[in-house]
């Protein structure tokens, strides 16, 4: 069998720092000549991947079975995740995708545990609070247990122009975390009878620009990102940022757009899948998305302290300090209604 030769030292603090640097040239370089897709978004996303992660450090191969690597890697911030990175060819090597996981702590590695309620409190706190931390933890931490609080607190910045803190009260954006609402909202359409997991994009949404996507993806794929409907951070978006609000304004930007692979042949993540999921409760509740996440659940699970943020992606994703307790549902959403992505990043906690 053919061992695939490709530097994943790249991973690697201690290799060549190409994603973990920060550095576009490296990056730009390095999938210049592993891949034929786009350099700037996969430089983009690398980016991204990043900042979120702290950089990571390879401990070790998991699968070369000559078509494919699964990787190993301990991020910067101390998890664990499983890389899987796909080949169109090994001999040059090209990448045809790369997909990462969280995974649970190596069995083989030593990882603390925590006697009683106490000594987990004092264990996230030091955790939280390592002075060698890369990019020290700015948060907040709930934990109960048994119905009681073990730990309650908040660290760092929510804005460091303005000099304000953080505490327990402030809201933070949950960036992609709220695709698990929009998943719940498209399960509720099915249960309803008004969806199917195995419809197509055409059957509910008929005049959508791209008639040949909308004839092949389904949405189960839409929700397992393995539809090919690609991102939505572009050149494109970019460049037309602030008059994108609506999710029918990132329609009119993508929706011609054809898919990037054939649907259901490989997963590759895709934020403007969940764009059209956002779309498709629109159209098929009749209420804009907002609304009907409001009312759906957000209002009888009584999630007082969530909303919706603007639109402005530099704005929402920064904590800022607001009231937590609102008198009523009505107030919270007129306070929060907005725009930009939220089907897949922009509600608030």
């Amino acid at each position: 069998m053919r061992m695939l030769k490709l530097p994943l030292s790249k991973f690697s603090t201690n290799g060549s720092p190409r994603s973990n640097s920060g550095d576009a040239a490296k990056m730009t370089e390095f999938w210049q000549k592993y891949s034929h897709s786009s350099t700037d978004e996969r430089v983009a996303s690398d980016k991204r991947l990043g900042t979120m992660t702290g950089g990571f450090t390879l401990v070790k191969v998991v699968k070369d079975d000559g078509s494919s690597l699964v990787a190993l890697l301990k991020e910067g911030r101390g998890i664990y995740s499983e890389l899987d990175i796909d080949f169109e060819s090994v001999n040059p090597p090209l990448i045809r995708g790369i997909h990462g996981r969280p995974v649970d702590d190596p069995s083989d590695i030593p990882s603390k545990t925590a006697a009683n309620d106490q000594e987990l409190a004092s264990l996230v706190e030091s955790h939280v609070t390592d002075p060698a931390a890369k990019n020290p933890f700015s948060g907040a931490i709930l934990i109960v247990h048994n119905g009681e609080i073990v730990l309650d607190k908040a660290w760092g910045m929510a804005d460091r122009e303005k000099q304000i803190k953080n505490t327990v009260d402030t809201q933070f954006c949950i960036g992609s975390m709220n695709k698990m609402f929009t998943a719940v909202a498209i399960l509720q359409l099915v249960q309803q009878g008004k969806l199917s997991l195995d419809g197509y994009l055409k059957d509910y949404w008929p005049d959508y620009p791209n008639h040949d996507l909308a004839s092949r993806v389904k949405i189960r794929q839409l929700l397992s990102h393995i539809a090919g409907t690609g991102d939505i951070f572009t050149p494109e978006y970019e460049a037309h940022r602030l008059e994108t609000r609506t999710l029918a304004d990132y329609v009119k930007l993508f929706g011609n757009r054809p898919v990037a692979f054939e649907p259901g042949s490989r997963m590759e993540y895709s934020n403007y899948g969940f764009i059209l999921l956002g779309r498709l409760i629109e159209i098929v509740s009749g209420e804009t998305y907002q609304d009907y996440v409001q009312k759906a659940y957000i209002c009888p699970c009584r999630y007082d302290a969530y909303g919706f943020a603007s639109g402005d992606r530099s704005r929402i994703c920064r904590a800022v300090v607001i009231r937590k307790v609102r008198q009523d549902c009505n107030r919270m959403h007129q306070n929060f209604h907005g725009t930009a992505h939220p089907p897949a990043v922009g509600i608030r906690q």
